[in-house]
């Protein structure tokens, strides 16, 4: 049996009586630099547009203090309305949602290597616009391209990880994306922290402006990576799919490499006889029922209200610590901001536990735990916000909040709607969801602002309600796909009901 490193190369035959005919290696040292070295690069420079998506979501909360203050406030602001500032953070996310739904098609058609590189050119050309926009009808234009670029990106990233990705570790790589995401926030409060102390005049503008840095790292980086084999499996082509799994898995076999080939092949030629329509598609109780699924993960993480706490994090604790009317440099409101680094780096304390736990405990029992405690500190931040309440205890309770959400309803919906599609729909359905995210996010984030004017906690208990309704669904439709094959997990719901697939993914 020939044996291959990571570069491709071939090896001497080995004796078929050698014992080493049984090893799977992943990790080779001789493998010019292949298998985990090779994987943790691709997650790297991949990941990277998680990073943009999180740094835009963080950057504005501490931002919108100086944006929205008067022109006598010394740092440049636009003296903005509360409407006008739902608009400047809720653009992005229609922005967003109109990239989503185009990526579908375009990586499709294109790739998925290419959709990433126009999605970083995207977000360099909207941080340029913001930090040179002269009013607000130019900051909302400079905000829609950023949102465009960030809606493909979130949609491609965790698709082109969970199609390169081993099946024993897709969780924990796809969770590594949802890591950046949240690093991207803690960067953008850190950001707004140190602008924010030293009082810069048109200090917003460099907070957003610098989002173009990563921007261009992703750029360059993008240049080292491969197709995703599924989709050159596609195109019919094979040698390049197969050069593609050799460097990904290292020193593993060349018969396991080829077995997974195989695997791949039959579902790509399953799905391309079953092409169709996809309303025709639809017609298919599997597809329905992993679509089902997908939508309402989306929908429900953002409707768990996790970005009021990212996008008006700074001005929630500027109410709470009644500065609302102070200069953006007072200490108060530098303090709110600052404070919100802390509250964003929360979040990603939660990604990095749900990371290692992500493929061990799986994917049900984190998101059911999770969502359970999200209610629970939703419950808590209304209280703390409820009439004289306990406002100094505000920022522990985001805290709370945010390392449970971490921990599984951040990273769990994209780890899931990265998995659960069959590859003829896959693109097409990932769209579907993350549009579907997008418009979710869309309405908290255009809606929080006026709900939570007069009582903040009825808006913290309201989506203390919707995540408990949640959970009782999650409960009943959620089924477990940890350590599956792409291909398995589409039998998965094809065919439920059989034993170990609890819960019946029967509506």
């Amino acid at each position: 049996m020939e044996k291959v490193d990571g570069a491709g190369h071939s090896r001497e035959p080995l004796n078929p009586g050698n014992e080493e005919l049984s090893k799977i290696t992943s990790n080779d040292s001789g493998n010019g630099g292949g298998g985990r070295g090779f994987i943790f690069l691709l997650t790297f420079v991949a990941s990277l547009g998680g990073a943009l998506f999180g740094y835009d979501t963080g950057v504005v909360s501490g931002a919108m203090l100086e944006i929205k203050s008067n022109s006598t406030s010394g740092v440049g602001g636009l003296d903005l309305g509360d409407f006008e500032q739902e608009m400047v953070v809720s653009i992005t996310t229609l922005g967003a949602f109109v990239g989503a739904v185009i990526a579908g098609p375009c990586i499709d058609r294109f790739g998925r290597l290419p959709s990433l590189q126009a999605a970083s050119i995207l977000f360099v050309l909207g941080a340029g616009a913001m930090a040179v926009a002269p009013n607000y009808g130019w900051l909302l234009v400079g905000r829609s391209i950023v949102g465009l670029s960030v809606g493909a990106a979130s949609h491609t990233v965790p698709l082109y990880l969970a199609e390169v990705a081993p099946s024993e570790g897709r969780g924990r790589l796809v969770v590594f994306n949802n890591i950046f995401i949240v690093l991207g926030q803690v960067v953008a409060s850190l950001v707004d922290c140190g602008f924010g102390l030293g009082c810069t005049s048109d200090g917003w503008r460099y907070m957003l402006g610098i989002g173009a840095v990563p921007a261009l790292g992703m750029l360059a980086g993008l240049l080292l990576l491969p197709e995703s084999p599924r989709w050159l499996l596609q195109r019919g082509e094979t040698d390049r799919a197969r050069d593609v799994l050799i460097k990904a898995r290292g020193g593993i076999e060349i018969a396991a490499i080829d077995q997974e080939m195989q695997e791949m092949q039959q579902s790509v030629a399953t799905d391309q006889a079953g092409a169709a329509p996809l309303w025709e598609m639809l017609r298919e109780p599997g597809v329905l029922r992993a679509l089902r699924l997908g939508c309402f993960l989306q929908a429900f993480q953002q409707l768990a209200g996790i970005n009021t706490l990212m996008y008006y994090s700074a001005t929630i604790l500027q109410a709470g610590s009644q500065s609302s009317d102070l200069s953006p440099c007072d200490s108060k409101n530098v303090e709110a901001i600052c404070l919100s680094a802390a509250v964003a780096f929360a979040q990603l304390v939660g990604n990095v536990a749900g990371m290692f736990l992500v493929d061990s405990f799986g994917r049900r029992t984190l998101l059911l735990w999770s969502t359970a405690g999200v209610s629970v500190c939703l419950v808590l931040l209304g209280l703390c916000f409820y009439g004289e309440g306990q406002s100094n205890l505000a920022v522990w309770a985001m805290v709370a909040y945010l390392v449970v959400f971490g921990v599984g309803l951040s990273p769990m919906p994209w780890t899931v709607n990265s998995e659960i599609y069959p590859l003829r729909v896959r693109s097409t359905a990932v769209s579907i969801s993350t549009g579907v995210n997008w418009v979710a996010n869309y309405i908290v984030s255009a809606t929080f602002l006026t709900i939570s004017t007069d009582h903040p906690d009825g808006a913290f208990w309201l989506y203390a309600a919707i995540t408990a309704v949640g959970w009782v669904w999650l409960y009943c439709y959620m089924p477990e796909t940890k350590g599956k094959a792409l291909e398995e997990i589409e039998e998965l719901f094809a065919h439920p009901g059989r034993p170990g697939t609890r819960p019946s993914l029967q509506p």
